[in-house]
């Protein structure tokens, strides 16, 4: 796996407990150089992520 979606993956884990989308998406971009390209996507060089959130624990996305 690559270094920088590693280290992406680990602080996502680290943070799991964050009550909302807005608040990990703060915590991804102050750690994480990514650009924000049009609404909802988010990206580096190397992967890009769509941040989402369910009430429910069955939601899946797949980008």
């Amino acid at each position: 796996m690559n270094k920088n979606v590693h280290d992406f993956v680990e602080l996502i884990e680290r943070n799991k407990g964050v009550n909302t989308k807005e608040e990990m998406i703060s915590i991804v971009t102050q750690t994480i150089a990514m650009v924000r390209d049009g609404r909802a996507v988010f990206h580096t060089n190397f992967f890009a992520v769509v941040f989402c959130y369910s009430k429910n624990s069955s939601f899946s996305n797949v980008v």
